[in-house]
């Protein structure tokens, strides 16, 4: 039976090689990738391993519940990266975004995964 395994995060160094990981099995299985950047080099790369690409963001509820309806595997590895590592290059503005999206994020993730 073919299983929807959808990959969030996918365009980040992880999630890039999860989708390598899982370019063999994309005849098999419906693959979907999700990121909220648009890399075109990643983006062709997935369409070769027949992985289907939808630019969108953890934030957007509407958005995660139309791509996780039915999914039977999430692998959630989405986060901003962009974080400051010495004190005098932080931002209070970014530091709120970061945890906005970890918590938030990861709560609306959690909250369209199908129950069953």
């Amino acid at each position: 039976m073919k299983k929807k395994i959808v990959i969030i995060g996918a365009l980040g160094y992880l999630g890039t090689e999860l989708c390598k990981l899982y370019s063999g099995e994309s005849w098999f299985h419906n693959i979907v990738a999700i990121d909220d950047r648009f890399v075109s080099k990643r983006v062709n790369q997935l369409k070769e391993w027949n992985i289907k690409f939808y630019q969108g963001a953890i934030l957007d509820k509407e958005f995660l519940n139309k791509l996780l309806y039915n999914a039977d595997v999430v692998h959630h590895l989405a986060g901003i990266t962009d974080v400051a590592y010495v004190k005098k290059e932080a931002s209070s503005v970014q530091d709120e975004k970061i945890i906005q999206v970890a918590i938030e994020g990861t709560n609306n993730i959690l909250n369209s995964i199908p129950k069953n």
